[in-house]
C-alpha cells in the first residue's frame, strides 16, 4: 500500500471512531479530518529542552540521541502533516486549545482540555 492508500485507510478509520465518539484521537492529522464541530481539536506542545529531557529519561538515552529523536520525530509531524493535509502542523487555526506542557502538569493540561471541552460542547446547538 503506498502513500495514498495509507492515507485513505487511515482517513476512513479516523472517520469511523470520529462517528461513533467518545474517543480520543491522538495525532494522524484527526483535526484536519474531523469535523471541528463534534469535539475538541488539543495540540500539546513543550519547548524542546523539556522534551529532550523527557525522552532522555524515559527512553534511558544520552542527551545527544535524544536530541536526534526528538528532531526525527518533529521533522516526521511536519512532513505527514504537509504532504497529507497541505497544512503546517503548528498552524494554531487547526486547534481549539494549545496546551504548554513546559508550563503545567499533566493534571492540569487534563483539567483544561476537560473545561475547554464541556465549554465548547456546551455552546453547540
Amino acid at each position: 500500500m503506498g502513500q495514498a492508500g495509507f492515507l485513505l485507510e487511515m482517513t476512513r478509520v479516523v472517520w469511523a471512531v470520529g462517528r461513533q465518539g467518545k474517543a480520543i484521537v491522538l495525532g494522524r492529522g484527526a483535526n484536519w479530518v474531523l469535523d471541528s464541530r463534534f469535539g475538541l481539536r488539543v495540540r500539546l506542545v513543550a519547548p524542546v529542552e523539556v522534551r529532550v529531557e523527557r525522552v532522555a529519561e524515559q527512553e534511558g538515552l544520552v542527551r545527544a540521541d535524544a536530541e536526534k529523536r526528538v528532531a526525527a520525530h518533529d521533522g516526521e509531524q511536519q512532513a505527514f502533516i504537509r504532504q497529507a493535509f497541505g497544512r503546517r502542523i503548528d498552524d494554531p487555526m487547526g486547534y481549539d486549545l494549545v496546551v504548554n506542557l513546559g508550563q503545567l502538569d499533566p493534571v492540569g493540561a487534563a483539567e483544561a482540555v476537560l473545561v475547554a471541552l464541556q465549554r465548547k460542547l456546551e455552546s453547540q446547538p
